[in-house]
């Protein structure tokens, strides 16, 4: 029996480095979502200011869609705020019935002033 017990020990060492890996793999994946998560949050929480952003760098109309997935948020999340943006009169919407979305421009007298935002 004698022979067998350093297997053992050796054993039960790699085991226990095995599991060390794991949880330190678990735990490396947890904190990069919780990152993921609040930067989605940070984005949410300025939508207004992101699409308008966005919008006046493209300087050419940005479909919802093209917003929301360059921002990786719902769709229906950039709508409310498209709408929201068109009832204050910063941006203009035009309905695209070929792509069935909107697509978002400034207004003219918005993109011609410098920041193009308020």
């Amino acid at each position: 029996m004698a022979p067998d017990f350093p297997w053992l020990i050796l054993g039960l060492v790699a085991l226990a480095a095995l599991v060390g890996v794991i949880i330190w793999v678990v735990a490396q994946g947890g904190a990069t979502s919780g990152r993921k998560r609040s930067a989605a949050r940070e984005v949410e929480e300025n939508l207004e200011g992101q699409i308008m952003a966005m919008v006046h760098q493209a300087g050419t109309p940005l479909s919802q869609i093209e917003i929301a997935l360059a921002l990786d948020v719902a769709t229906a999340k950039v709508a409310a705020a498209a709408r929201e943006l068109e009832r204050k009169g910063w941006i203009t919407r035009a309905w695209d019935p070929l792509e069935y979305t909107y697509h978002v421009e400034l207004p003219a007298e918005r993109a011609a002033q410098p920041g193009g935002q308020p």
